[in-house]
């Protein structure tokens, strides 16, 4: 089996877009050396850059069609009456500062995202430690959640509010 060096210099961006474009002008430039055997070798790593991309973009457009299934599965989140939003700001108001900074941030009001394990949430409590308790309503797989869970401990900082 035949070898060959070659250097490239090639982003550190990581992009695969920029580093197709970087082979190709390292193609070009050992082609007008004469270079074939280089040519072909760099060739065939943008033949396996490509492959990259195309599975990259592919894999975009299947996480954009899960979400869009997504939003379609969960029910609309109930938008609350004054009233109600009149009692909530009474409760928060009398909670310890760590609960209502919690509370502020994150009303019960919406739907949130918990992208360290893919899974769709609700609050369910506050805790005077800093965390709260969640209702997990699904996950990115299946809509909804196959069991009721209630999930203990949760870092607001793993909670993202749903567009």
């Amino acid at each position: 089996m035949n070898t060959v060096s070659l250097t490239i210099n090639l982003p550190v961006s990581g992009d695969p877009r920029e580093i197709i474009a970087a082979l190709q002008q390292a193609q070009t430039e050992y082609a007008a050396r004469g270079d074939s055997v280089g040519a072909y070798a760099i060739y065939q790593t943008m033949a396996l850059a490509e492959f990259g991309l195309a599975k990259m973009n592919h894999q975009t457009a299947t996480r954009r069609n899960r979400m869009a299934v997504i939003d379609q599965g969960l029910p609309p989140m109930p938008t609350p009456t004054a009233e109600q939003r009149a009692e909530w700001d009474i409760w928060v108001a009398g909670r310890p500062p760590e609960v209502r900074a919690i509370c502020e941030r994150l009303p019960p009001f919406h739907y949130y995202d918990m992208p360290n394990t893919g899974q769709i949430a609700t609050i369910a409590a506050y805790a005077e430690d800093g965390t709260v308790r969640v209702n997990i309503v699904g996950d990115r797989i299946s809509i909804p959640a196959i069991a009721p869970l209630q999930v203990f401990g949760v870092s607001p900082d793993d909670l993202v509010k749903r567009p």
